[in-house]
């Protein structure tokens, strides 16, 4: 976990996205450092975290240990997301509503999956974890590699946010590197989502203000998506106290667009310094 003290400040807590870990919001931290205390922790199968052996990896695992991790902070405390991170952040923000002053969400709604998907997705779960296989661990001959396979995810970053997003994301092994991911992340994460009659009740419940910016490029907005419906629109509609932001980028604005996400921050804080 990253955390830069400044124990007079209030905490906020940062959730990284799928395959990230708590320092890839390393272009937005400095200034956030300047206002708050920073807790980004590493999720279970990311970064520096234990790795399972003999349970799965998943979206109810991830919020449980949420719940646990947040217990231990100073309350109210902001929460900030991305991706992955962001929509569990939104249905823990209306679980807990009253331990938390601000929800910060980049990205994190891709659309609802119909039964068909989830149940292919559910089926190639079962179906792969009944294989015996070995342990798949890709070994990178250079962190030059790991940067090209990072270029091709985060198209138009520049070359130095690339290098600096593989300082967090590739560990030096014997040999060369390796993603400070657990493979089982991918390959043993079990599909069961929240239902989204099940969501939109948490959303419902949310009573602090809430920011959403997401990147107009992004493949993963609601109706891009194969396999997917809904709208942006009828999602953000269960939520109260919202402002919504579109930026120039893709599904990392906060790599992309570092310095916009900071100024629609400071704007959003001192328009609710509660």
């Amino acid at each position: 976990m990253l955390k830069i003290p400044r124990p007079d400040a209030q905490q906020l807590v940062g959730l990284h996205g799928f395959a990230d870990t708590g320092e890839t919001f390393q272009f937005v931290q400095a200034p956030l450092a300047n206002r708050f205390e920073l807790l980004f922790p590493d999720m279970r199968g990311h970064g520096d975290s234990s790795r399972l052996r003999e349970s799965y990896y998943g979206a109810h695992s991830y919020f449980g240990d949420l719940i646990r991790f947040t217990g231990t902070v100073k309350k109210p405390y902001v929460l900030m997301g991305h991706s992955m991170g962001a929509a569990m952040a939104a249905r823990f923000a209306g679980l807990y509503p009253d331990e938390i002053s601000h929800l910060i969400l980049l990205e994190g709604f891709s659309g609802i999956s119909s039964e068909e998907e989830e149940i292919r997705r559910l089926r190639s779960f079962g179906d792969n974890l009944r294989k015996k296989r070995p342990e798949k661990v890709r070994i990178l001959k250079t962190k030059r590699e790991a940067e090209l396979i990072l270029g091709t995810v985060h198209e138009g970053l520049p070359p130095e946010r690339i290098s600096a997003l593989a300082e967090y994301l590739a560990a030096p092994v014997e040999g060369g590197f390796v993603w400070k991911q657990d493979p089982e992340v991918k390959t043993g994460g079990i599909p069961i989502p929240f239902s989204p009659a099940f969501s939109r009740a948490l959303w419902k419940r949310i009573t602090c203000p809430v920011l959403f910016i997401y990147g107009e490029r992004s493949h993963l907005l609601p109706g891009k998506r194969t396999n997917s419906s809904g709208s942006l629109d009828e999602i953000l509609s269960h939520f109260q106290n919202l402002e919504t932001h579109s930026l120039d980028s893709g599904h990392n604005p906060h790599h992309e667009k570092p310095e916009e996400v900071m100024q629609l921050l400071e704007a959003f804080f001192q328009k609710h310094p509660g």
